[in-house]
């Protein structure tokens, strides 16, 4: 905050996480892997992967103070939260 280049930054890599996770979506959906909105609303299923991962890297990082593997991390998560879209 106040860091005018740092927060043009931080738009921007918040912006392209939120468009590659709606590419993801958007290609399951075609896919006929994921369910097809209105079942499926994409804004709030990208809010949701981005609210779970945030929530779990603070408190694996934050409350357990444990190391982070970042690997086993994403394929839990990521099954965990793909599982959830599919039909």
């Amino acid at each position: 905050y106040g860091d005018i280049a740092a927060t043009e930054q931080l738009q921007s890599a918040r912006l392209n996480y939120r468009n590659i996770l709606l590419t993801i979506i958007e290609d399951g959906i075609a896919q006929g892997i994921f369910l097809n909105p209105p079942a499926l609303n994409v804004q709030i299923t990208i809010n949701s992967i981005i609210g779970t991962i945030n929530w779990t890297l603070y408190d694996l990082l934050v409350v357990q103070n444990q190391n982070l593997e970042p690997e086993v991390l994403a394929t839990q998560i990521s099954s965990h939260l793909l599982r959830s879209l599919a039909r």
